[in-house]
């Protein structure tokens, strides 16, 4: 069986600008993120990837694979239950 591609990137800006380096607020920016929990969508280049890779510190990253699986298990959690009946005796 094959290895799924990965095609795209979700970035998720979790900590602020405020103290941190002048080279990490560019490489931000150039990722096209400008306030916190921003998420962003990206192509999975070699490129994207190291500018990630400078700064895990201040991102999330996520595939579309494990964007996909996280968001149908957020989904399943939030359906409806079947009503608990309680008899008294």
């Amino acid at each position: 069986m094959a290895t799924p591609v990965v095609e795209s990137l979700f970035i998720t800006l979790k900590r602020g600008m405020a103290g941190v380096r002048h080279q990490h607020v560019r490489i931000v920016k150039a990722i096209g993120l400008t306030y916190r929990q921003q998420t962003v969508e990206r192509t999975n280049t070699p490129a994207m990837r190291g500018a990630v890779a400078k700064i895990p510190h201040l991102l999330t990253l996520e595939t579309n694979l494990q964007r996909a699986a996280r968001l149908a298990a957020q989904a399943e959690a939030r359906k409806l239950r079947p009503p608990v009946i309680v008899k008294h005796a």
